[in-house]
């Protein structure tokens, strides 16, 4: 048994994104833990 990875998906809403939460949601190497949104786009 393999550990899984636990992530958190910090977002904005856009298809990339929508894409990022699908990937996350079927990997089976990784545990989606939370989503969170935020509004538009942020850059850091």
């Amino acid at each position: 048994m393999t550990a899984s990875l636990h992530i958190i998906l910090d977002t904005d809403p856009g298809i990339d994104d929508a894409a990022a939460i699908a990937a996350a949601l079927f990997a089976p190497q990784l545990d989606l833990q939370l989503i969170t949104t935020v509004a538009g786009q942020c850059f850091r």
